[in-house]
């Protein structure tokens, strides 16, 4: 899934270096000072981006001592650097992210006294992305890589889908209809070829006809991609609470501040629940980091009890695939060594088989193995862990959409209970009953779907960004 781009940037790469320059009118009046400042209308910020930083840069302003460049990210995380010169270094820029930069002119007699603003965001760029919802924000133009073909489409992912699947049905309306004239026609040469004169004519045009078509070339049939699907063996009952939170606070010493505070909550086999922090920020994925490993039993509460059912199995799957792999061992051999009950191999190949490996990535050492590929193997032995509950971490951060579309699918078919921290919403979307947002050192429902909570943020953005 690529943007519109003159120059391959490569995968994942943020930003190819270039130049772009833009410019925006005051925002707020002057305030009257004792020194004389130049207009601060005709300020335009330069900058040139780098793979995590850019340079910006910016005219002087008469009267002014410091400089204040602020960047804020589309998701409300913000970056900033002090100046006493016309330029300064953003450091830690996310990848593939869009920032608004304002420069804040300050001087000794007034903190705040003008600002400009621009869009740090490229002329061109190269994304290699599987959140749909990311796509659909930025991109302008797909690429379709399809049996070493690239297929070029105008527009986001929704409509590249739209699309897509108008152009296919199309191409099989095509197919089918040649393919039908051709068989009536081999089979009129076929029983009148040698018939009468007058029947033997019109079997010559139907042969010049057929060899003109496949001369031309016959419409393809459209080969779909390959799909996976991914399944969690059947779990069976337990009756509830399977684990209870009873206020429950949390800290990991008592020089640091509380994490939790008097959280009260259970969740059963029917608990489909999604994780969520305020405007998806470094921080939240660590709290709901956390908040996991307490329901895990791996962190003990600071002030509280946590009761788990005694019968319940838990599996845990997380970003770190190389804290629970080992890399020297091939899927085959690893997942043999974690399950020695089961005793044949052509049996452990079709379980890994279901899981998307097959041939020589099942023999392969891990470390050779894609991302991806490595994900599925986590996928693998999760599964046949047969755990009553799945506490899911960022589960789709090396899956395709397709594969994404297959776990979700396997989630809903799934006898137990589960907890995601994600930021797909596409995923989020299809498998969480519940969103619960995690902050301000407490959990709480949020009345609606991930949809909803997403419009929450960006209005809550647009004004933090309208108050600046």
């Amino acid at each position: 899934m690529i943007t519109k781009n003159e120059n391959d940037l490569g995968k994942n790469s943020f930003m190819q270096k270039h130049y772009v320059e833009r410019s925006r009118s005051e925002r707020g009046k002057t305030q009257e000072t004792s020194s004389v400042l130049s207009p601060v209308n005709s300020i335009s910020v330069n900058y040139s981006c780098s793979r995590a930083s850019a340079l910006v840069s910016w005219p002087t302003v008469l009267g002014a001592t410091t400089y204040r460049a602020i960047a804020i990210g589309r998701n409300g995380t913000r970056l900033s650097c002090n100046s006493s010169t016309t330029e300064c270094q953003l450091i830690n820029l996310a990848c593939g992210e869009s920032y608004e930069v304002h420069v804040i002119v300050m001087s000794n007699t007034c903190e705040s006294i003008a600002s400009t603003t621009t869009s740090l965001q490229t002329a061109s760029s190269v994304s290699c992305a599987h959140s749909q919802d990311f796509l659909n924000g930025v991109c302008t133009n797909i690429i379709h890589l399809h049996q070493r073909k690239l297929k070029y489409y105008t527009g986001n992912y929704d409509q590249y889908v739209k699309t897509r699947e108008e152009l296919e049905e199309n191409q099989m309306k095509r197919y089918n209809w040649e393919q039908d004239q051709t068989f009536h026609m081999k089979n009129y040469i076929t029983r009148f070829g040698h018939g009468s004169a007058k029947l033997a004519r019109q079997a010559q045009s139907k042969e010049k006809t057929l060899q003109k078509m496949v001369a031309t070339g016959l419409t393809a049939r459209v080969v779909n991609d390959k799909t996976m699907s991914f399944y969690f063996p059947p779990c069976g009952k337990i009756p509830p609470p399977v684990i209870m939170v009873q206020n429950v606070s949390f800290r990991y010493s008592i020089d640091t501040h509380y994490i939790y505070k008097n959280l009260e909550f259970g969740i059963d086999l029917d608990t489909r629940v999604a994780l969520v922090g305020p405007n998806g920020a470094g921080k939240s994925t660590l709290l709901k980091y956390r908040d996991i490993k307490l329901l895990m039993g791996e962190l003990l509460p600071t002030d509280g009890m946590r009761r788990k059912h005694s019968h319940v199995k838990t599996g845990r799957y997380h970003q770190h695939l190389t804290e629970q792999l080992e890399l020297d061992l091939s899927p085959l051999e690893y997942m043999m060594k974690c399950f020695p009950e089961i005793k044949e191999k052509e049996e452990m190949r079709k379980i890994i088989g279901r899981y998307g490996l097959t041939g020589k990535q099942q023999v392969s050492p891990i470390r050779n193995l894609s991302d991806g590929q490595t994900c599925r193997v986590c996928f693998a032995l999760l599964a046949w862990q047969n755990p009553h509950m799945l506490f899911l971490d960022e589960p789709t951060n090396h899956l395709d959409i397709e594969t994404i579309d297959a776990l979700a699918e396997a989630i809903n078919e799934f006898e137990g209970g589960m907890m995601l921290v994600s930021h797909d919403f596409r995923l989020i979307q299809q498998v969480a009953h519940e969103i619960w947002v995690c902050e301000e050192q407490t959990i709480t429902k949020w009345n609606g779907d991930i949809l909803a909570y997403k419009e929450h943020l960006k209005s809550k953005i647009d004004k933090q960004t309208h108050d600046i």
